[in-house]
């Protein structure tokens, strides 16, 4: 007797709206994480702020990841994603060569995005950004406005001098701090 496994399903998740083409689909597992995301809700409706997921590897995690960047990219037009790997092997192997094959540069005529391997930044022919970043420490960032450009601002040049008064019962868990830039005139 010959064992036949089970066909895997997988829901619809990212498309192309024009050409209706699928990017992305999900395991029911991933769809019920992805349903979660504002990706998924009507704009009245309420939805977590933060989405956690662990397990272990091989789990889908990171090509969950992956799906949430692109929905993201293509329903929010100028939009900015970032993923995050320790490593530049890591990040490459993990999400960025995987995200090149999944997801076509080109759907008939229309380009989608623009892959810059200097910077690891998607960029999305409707203005949006991926970012695959390998700073992975507590680090701050410049946001150039108007580029949707993210620059890592190095910790010796930050000086954080007084702080607001903090609510009763709270500490501070850490400071994150992004400076918007805009072009001179």
């Amino acid at each position: 007797m010959t064992a036949v496994a089970a066909p895997i399903i997988k829901i619809p998740a990212v498309w192309h709206h024009e050409s209706r083409h699928v990017i992305y689909s999900l395991q029911p597992k991933q769809h019920q994480v992805f349903c979660l995301t504002p990706l998924y809700r009507l704009p009245h409706e309420s939805y977590p702020t933060h989405i956690g997921c662990g397990g272990a590897a091989g789990g889908g995690k990171s090509y969950l990841s992956r799906t949430v960047l692109a929905g993201v990219a293509l329903a929010w037009p100028g939009s900015t994603g970032i993923i995050f790997r320790s490593t530049e092997k890591e990040i490459k192997q993990n999400h960025v060569l995987k995200f090149l094959a999944e997801v076509p540069s080109v759907i008939g005529d229309e380009v989608l995005y623009k892959y810059n391997g200097e910077d690891m930044v998607i960029n999305w022919e409707n203005g949006s950004k991926t970012y695959f970043d390998t700073n992975t420490s507590n680090h701050h960032h410049f946001f150039v406005e108007g580029e949707n450009e993210i620059r890592d601002i190095p910790t010796t040049d930050i000086l954080i001098g007084k702080m607001a008064e903090l609510p009763d019962g709270y500490e501070i868990a850490r400071v994150d701090l992004m400076i918007r830039l805009k072009r001179k005139r």
